[in-house]
């Protein structure tokens, strides 16, 4: 069974170096990228699939949504929508 893969984005090289041998020694195959357009390319040249998106937020726009809105997210808890 292979690893999860984690798309890592972020534009400090030195966080995503230690965040890169983290995830690594835990386990996870790694897609680094240093911004959102290359997160992109990646995603698009990628046959397999990406278990997990960790990015800074400052460099991404994200729009979370769920088919299960009876429950909610509690991990949205003091989310400003738009």
């Amino acid at each position: 069974m292979e690893s999860p893969t984690v798309l890592l984005v972020d534009d400090d090289s030195s966080i995503q170096t230690i965040l890169c041998q983290l995830l690594e020694e835990g386990g996870y195959n790694v897609l680094a990228a240093g911004n959102g357009l290359d997160a992109l390319d990646i995603c698009r040249q990628r046959r397999h699939p990406i278990s997990l998106l960790l990015t800074d937020v400052t460099l991404m726009k994200i729009l979370f949504m769920s088919g299960d809105a009876d429950h909610g997210s509690p991990h949205l808890e003091g989310f400003q929508g738009v």
